[in-house]
């Protein structure tokens, strides 16, 4: 019972048609789901979309995680609420002031009736010393790690999470896979030349787009602002496939679109999906979340700063291709591994990886704390920032998918 006099409600009282009705939406909703996801795939898989498979096998294994997560939450409820914490632990780094936190610490009857009832069980046969101890810690002030609503908020937590990423990752490989198909026409006019005579003002377009500045500065600004335009033209299509039949002996009819739409599919079989390292990201994200350190906006700037550092190195490898076009014109170039950081172009594929999810953790941070504790709520301190968030959210996915992932998809191929 709690302080006001109402009773909770347990399923040995509560009407069966309600258990049923609420049970059968539930799992109507949940099928629905899941059929939805396998219709989806069914008609990709006629349609040949390698990409939008790939992603979907990623989708169904993070699905499967978080339900389990969620399930494990929902069965350890009880056996949680029951472990008992000094109240000093408690009362310390909090994310929000405790004058105006929601969880009243002094006066929480609820909760430590919980502790001293487990403990009083104990107590009154008086059978161990540390039955004792227990019951002497108790007076100096325990309350419980998590309660009945705190866990709530989790799996609440978990379910928009589930929501936000999955929708975010969709987005990413259908942007991504329309930015590759509208490459199709530039395939076909591209098969109508002579690979051996290529018109020589595509390439010196190329040369002229992407051959930087003499000043180490302006070349600097200028490989950074370039990736906010149009990052692939028809110029830098017909360049790199040339060069990619040149060092690899094909002739002009090999379908350099469609080898390209299988390698994209790899790509995002790796950039969609929740690795491990992400959850350990989480937590650490939940540990320093302290009112006062203002956590939340600091992480702002990663997937910014990771896409712009991304978008740079591509353009610079774009560059550095310009160049050795210019310095032996008519001789074949690479792409060479060397270009990238550390010889593994397949860095820059987890770094773009790392800024999809930690982007789209971002926006279910928001929409959860929102939908838990109210847009006036103390976790949302800067509502102006708030707002920029879900503007900068959008913007870094259409920038992500629609311009740093094809690009990455088209040089890492090439050689």
């Amino acid at each position: 019972m709690a302080g006001g006099g109402a009773v909770d409600s347990t399923l040995e009282v509560t009407p069966t048609w309600a258990t049923a009705s609420i049970v059968s939406v539930i799992v109507l909703v949940s099928m629905a789901a899941q059929r939805g996801i396998h219709f989806t795939g069914l008609v990709r898989g006629r349609k040949s979309n390698p990409p939008i498979k790939a992603a979907l096998e990623n989708i169904k294994e993070e699905l499967m995680l978080l339900g389990f997560i969620s399930l494990l939450l929902a069965v350890s409820q009880t056996f949680t609420t029951e472990i008992c914490v000094p109240r000093s632990l408690i009362q310390t780094m909090l994310p929000c002031k405790l004058l105006v936190f929601r969880r009243d610490l002094a006066s929480d009857t609820g909760n430590s009736t919980k502790c001293i009832d487990k403990v009083t069980i104990l107590v009154v046969p008086g059978i161990a010393i540390v039955t004792f101890f227990d019951f002497f810690s108790f007076f100096q002030g325990k309350m419980p790690i998590l309660s009945g609503t705190d866990i709530h908020d989790l799996h609440m937590f978990i379910f928009i999470l589930a929501v936000v990423h999955i929708s975010y990752s969709l987005a990413t490989v259908y942007l991504g896979g329309r930015k590759i198909h509208a490459w199709k026409k530039w395939e076909a006019d591209t098969q109508a030349d002579d690979v051996q005579t290529m018109p020589a003002n595509r390439e010196t377009k190329f040369i002229r787009r992407h051959v930087r500045n003499s000043s180490f500065v302006i070349g600097i600004l200028v490989t950074l602002l370039q990736q906010f335009g149009w990052s692939v033209t028809k110029e830098d299509y017909y360049t790199l496939r040339h060069t990619f039949i040149i060092n690899h002996s094909k002739d002009n009819s090999f379908d350099f679109h469609a080898f390209l739409k299988t390698a994209i599919a790899q790509d995002f079989k790796t950039v969609i999906g929740m690795s491990e390292y992400f959850w350990v990201y989480v937590i650490v994200f939940f540990l320093l979340n302290v009112h006062g350190w203002h956590t939340y906006f600091w992480i702002s700037f990663v997937p910014i700063l990771v896409l712009i550092l991304l978008g740079a190195k591509l353009q610079y490898i774009l560059g550095t291709l310009a160049v050795d076009i210019l310095k032996a014109p008519g001789e074949p170039v690479q792409v060479r591994d060397k270009f990238f950081w550390f010889g593994t172009p397949r860095i820059l594929l987890h770094l773009l990886h790392f800024s999809i999810f930690q982007n789209a953790f971002e926006l279910a941070l928001l929409f959860w704390m929102w939908a838990s504790f109210g847009w006036h709520s103390c976790l949302i301190d800067n509502k102006t920032t708030a707002i920029l968030h879900v503007s900068s959210g959008i913007l870094i996915l259409i920038q992500c998918s629609y311009t740093t992932l094809p690009l990455y998809a088209l040089l890492s191929q090439v050689d």
